[in-house]
């Protein structure tokens, strides 16, 4: 088994490498759909044509998307990964396990960015966690032995690294 702070560092590594392919991609659709916006095909042909204020909802749209994206890889790059000795509380950086009552295990890293994400590690299955979220938000400050509730079940905190 893997120690604790190289899983956090490669699960931290492989979400920064996801997000940065996310952004590059997410930027040159961006690039291409204000392009398409601004070129002369989409220009109105009747007042009933709407295909260049469709193209600029759909540029903005993406622009917001890469905007949140570079805002996600700088928490990212910006993130320490901490150590949560026996006795400490869920907080950002967290690799947290959960179980529920019928044995079942999930584990969870608590990031500042790209939540709803997993990433597949030596047969792992880790699930990026983010505060904001409703699990995330049930999590922190929790400590091992504590239970939160997700998906209408209890899961127990059994172990944070």
């Amino acid at each position: 088994m893997m120690d604790a702070q190289k899983l956090k560092t490669l699960v931290l590594t492989r979400l920064r490498a996801a997000t940065l392919d996310d952004l590059q991609k997410a930027t040159d659709v961006q690039r291409e759909a204000t392009a398409d916006a601004i070129h002369e095909e989409a220009r109105s042909e009747g007042s009933k044509d709407t295909r260049a204020i469709e193209q600029q909802y759909l540029a903005r749209g993406l622009a917001l998307r890469v905007e949140a994206l570079g805002e996600g890889l700088a928490a990212l790059n910006a993130m320490s990964l901490l150590e949560f000795p026996v006795g400490s509380r869920i907080a950002l950086s967290a690799l947290i396990t959960l179980t529920s009552d019928q044995g079942e295990e999930q584990r969870y890293f608590l990031a500042p960015a790209e939540g709803g994400r997993q990433l597949a590690i030596n047969g792992d299955v880790i699930r990026i966690v983010t505060p904001k979220s409703p699990l995330g938000l049930a999590l922190v400050g929790r400590s091992a032995g504590d239970a939160v509730l997700k998906g209408g079940i209890e899961w127990e905190v059994t172990h944070i690294e």
